[in-house]
C-alpha cells in the first residue's frame, strides 16, 4: 500500500524512474447495461479513482479520455487532462458529468449497449507513480 487512503483497493500501478516523463495506456471497455434509461440526475455520473505521489503534474498525472466505440471511435465524447491528486500519495477522483457525455455534439454516449472505450494515460518520472482504481457509473435503470 503506497497511500494512507488507500483502505483495501485494487489498483494499476505506473512507476517510472527515468527523469523525463514516461507514460503508460490502461485502456477499458464498457457497454451500458440491458436496463440503462439514463445517467443519474446528479454529477458526476463517472467517478474514476486515482492517486498520485506528487501533486505536480510535471512529475505525474493521469489523463482520462472517453470515447463511443460505436459512433467516431478515433474522437473523443470527453478528456480531463493533467490530473492530480490535491495532496501528495491522497486517493481523489476524476469527475465526469452528464454534460461531458451528452453535449450534443457527435459523438455523445448515452444509449442501451452502446460501447465506450474510457482510456486512461498515466505518466510517471523520478519514482513519483500514479495509481488507477476503480471506474464508477451512476445510471437510472428502466423500470
Amino acid at each position: 500500500e503506497a497511500s494512507p487512503s488507500a483502505n483495501w483497493r485494487t489498483y494499476y500501478d505506473w512507476t517510472s524512474s527515468l527523469n523525463s516523463l514516461q507514460d503508460f495506456n490502461i485502456d477499458v471497455r464498457i457497454t451500458l447495461p440491458e436496463d440503462f434509461s439514463d445517467f443519474a440526475d446528479s454529477d458526476p455520473v463517472i467517478q474514476v479513482n486515482y492517486n498520485s505521489a506528487s501533486t505536480d503534474a510535471n512529475n505525474n498525472k493521469l489523463d482520462v479520455t472517453v470515447y463511443n466505440a460505436d459512433d467516431q471511435p478515433s474522437v473523443p465524447v470527453t478528456q480531463k487532462l493533467n490530473n492530480v491528486s490535491p495532496q501528495e500519495k491522497t486517493w481523489t477522483t476524476v469527475d465526469i458529468n452528464k454534460q461531458d457525455l451528452l453535449d450534443g455534439n457527435s459523438p455523445d454516449w448515452n444509449a442501451l449497449n452502446k460501447t465506450a472505450i474510457i482510456s486512461l494515460k498515466a505518466y510517471s518520472k523520478e519514482d513519483n507513480y500514479i495509481q488507477v482504481g476503480d471506474i464508477v457509473i451512476y445510471y437510472l435503470a428502466k423500470f
